[in-house]
């Protein structure tokens, strides 16, 4: 029952004044200023039966008429200026409590501002429509987005003032932002500002939500959005997918949209009466004013951005991979016959099967990739230094090329004469022996050996063997002599100078060496 009808009734009932005050628990003067108003508008508890409380107060007293000592807000004023910038609600209450103080009134605190410039608005009917609130998961989401307002600072050099731009990125569940200005918003920028956020949070979500910006959709399409090739690579890299934001719809990336707001008020609007001289100095002034907005508590609340984080969602992130991602340069080339593509003055080797084709080339700071209709067939190191080097791989040659690309050395020359014979190693070794650098006499070894693959270990060891017997020291032309001529048995007494083609300067040609093919 009301107390206002309740006061009516029992006066109708004959209780005293004083005794309805005692039992309704209130004033006396309340009571009597109830009873005076009942008899003015003749309103007994029949006709105020049915009322509630405000209803039957209404009726007694007429609307309620505040006089308040506070300054009243100009909310027409306030609308306006939440249209522009970095402008919002808590800027301009401390703007308005500011003035108040030096006007030396009183004014409202910021919850009585934001309830009444809420009232203000329903009034004129300009509040929004219906909204979901959305339920985030931790460790699902990244909302990523440029900010509106730049930053600024003064080139040393030229004393321009330049007006940076500021990537803001922002956890939804956790509210945990990262923020970085950058010159421009170019594809390398747009890249590396999600490289360094994902490496301040020490994980990687599932999704990234972005805006529709060329440098990270190339397409924009409410079923079907294309990503751009190299945000694809990124996301690829690092293992999350891209949910593009729909066209003119900012609430589907809302965290983004209200930390960028937030970001314009509290970071860049914030600084923006500091001198900084370079853009690194900028970056320096947003690292520390971002660490104290991530670990300031929540208005109201006993917890921050970053005990969020690190007690819920930090855990939720995927690993980084080993290494960051790499913005690539793609080129297009031919395949030479040497199969070797050339890409900025420099050639990376492909497998000869390729000779002939167009491929893709992606090229970063450490790595070239090749790529064929998408598929990437080789890899090198990125060759730095004089320009027209060449990286080939033994696995690109065809099989006859090899051979020129072996690693001979002296220990490898004996290995394959023992696997020949006795002989043929004895040869080998007084021909590496006959130079003062072993490396001259590769081409020998190598001449002699050959026999082994054209005409057989046999053949080569019998030859080696008459060799041996002919000279304590023989030599690749000896071999070559010898493998020219069927072998002869030598009477038993014969000594070497006897033996034909023989002299004092050893084995030498004789003149049926010189005849021609049909006088033989």
């Amino acid at each position: 029952m009301s107390k206002v009808i309740e006061i009516v009734r029992l006066s109708e009932g004959g209780v005293p004044q004083r005794d309805i005050a005692a039992a309704l628990r209130c004033s006396l003067a309340t009571v009597n200023k109830t009873l005076r108003a009942s008899r003015a508008k003749h309103l007994g508890s029949a006709e105020l039966a049915d009322q509630g409380e405000e209803r039957a107060r209404l009726l007694l007293f007429g609307p309620a008429e505040k006089v308040s000592d506070h300054r009243q807000p100009d909310f027409a004023e306030v609308e306006r200026q939440l249209k522009k910038d970095g402008v919002n609600l808590s800027l301009l209450w401390d703007e308005y409590a500011r003035s108040c103080a030096a006007a030396g009134v009183k004014g409202y605190q910021y919850s009585q501002f934001c309830g009444l410039y809420a009232q203000w608005r329903k009034e004129r009917g300009l509040g929004g429509g219906a909204t979901m609130r959305i339920r985030h998961v931790p460790g699902r989401l990244v909302e990523v987005d440029w900010a509106g307002a730049r930053a600024e600072y003064v080139d040393r050099s030229t004393g321009e003032i330049v007006r940076p731009w500021v990537f803001v990125g922002c956890l939804p569940y956790s509210q945990r932002l990262y923020v970085e200005a950058f010159d421009d918003m170019k594809q390398p920028s747009w890249v590396k500002a999600h490289v360094g956020m994902l490496r301040f949070f020490g994980g990687v979500p599932e999704l990234v939500t972005p805006d529709n910006c060329r440098t990270g959709v190339a397409k924009a399409d409410y079923y079907d959005p294309q990503v751009n090739r190299d945000y694809g690579q990124l996301a690829t890299h690092y293992g999350f997918a891209v949910l593009p934001a729909r066209p003119r719809r900012p609430k589907d990336k809302a965290s983004a949209e209200n930390t960028v707001k937030f970001v314009q008020t509290w970071v860049i609007a914030y600084l923006r009466e500091e001198k900084f001289f370079s853009l690194g100095e900028v970056n320096q002034a947003i690292r520390a004013r971002v660490a104290v907005l991530n670990s300031q508590p929540f208005k109201g609340l006993d917890y921050s951005r970053d005990d969020v984080f690190t007690t819920e969602e930090a855990q939720a992130l995927r690993p980084l991979p080993v290494q960051d991602f790499e913005l690539a340069l793609w080129r297009t080339a031919k395949v030479g016959l040497d199969y070797c593509v050339q890409v900025e003055r420099q050639r990376y080797s492909v497998p000869h099967r390729l000779i002939g084709k167009q491929v893709d080339v992606r090229l970063t700071a450490t790595t070239v990739e090749v790529f064929l209709e998408g598929q990437r067939v080789c890899s090198h190191p990125t060759l730095k230094g004089r320009l027209n080097q060449a990286a080939v791989l033994e696995d690109h040659m065809p099989e006859r090329h090899k051979l020129y690309l072996e690693e001979w050395n002296p220990a490898r020359f004996t290995s394959w004469a023992a696997s020949v014979g006795p002989a043929c190693l004895k040869v080998i070794e007084s021909i590496l022996a006959s130079k003062p650098h072993p490396a001259q006499t590769y081409r020998a070894c190598l001449g002699v050996l050959g026999y082994a693959k054209t005409r057989g270990n046999t053949f080569l060891e019998e030859v080696c063997e008459r060799a041996v017997d002919l000279s304590a020291n023989p030599t690749y032309s000896q071999v070559k002599t010898l493998a020219r001529k069927p072998a002869t048995v030598a009477p038993a007494d014969t000594t070497l100078q006897d033996l034909p083609g023989v002299g004092d300067a050893g084995l030498v040609r004789g003149s049926d060496y010189y005849r021609l093919e049909g006088q033989r």
